[in-house]
């Protein structure tokens, strides 16, 4: 007979994906810019849920930065003086 083919695994493990590097730069220009767009609103500039989510994703952005704890601290104090005055 003839030689047979050795058939491929359905269930091998893939090799883990490594996150991109993140650009610390990057993410304080963009955090920097949330916030301005806080400090200088007399609203909520984002619906309900689109303010949950970016205060989600302020908080988590800001923890890799060296100043997050700042930054964060700003974002939730402009977010509660913006929710005080609806």
């Amino acid at each position: 007979m003839g030689a047979r083919l050795k058939q491929m695994s359905l269930f091998t493990e893939s090799p883990a994906l490594e996150a991109p590097a993140v650009d610390p730069e990057f993410v304080r220009r963009h955090l920097l810019h949330l916030l301005r767009l806080a400090e200088t609103a007399e609203r909520l500039p984002w619906s309900e849920a689109k303010t949950a989510s970016w205060e989600k994703m302020f908080a988590e952005l800001a923890a890799d930065l060296p100043d997050g704890e700042a930054l964060n601290a700003s974002f939730q104090a402009e977010l509660k003086r913006l929710r005080a005055s609806a």
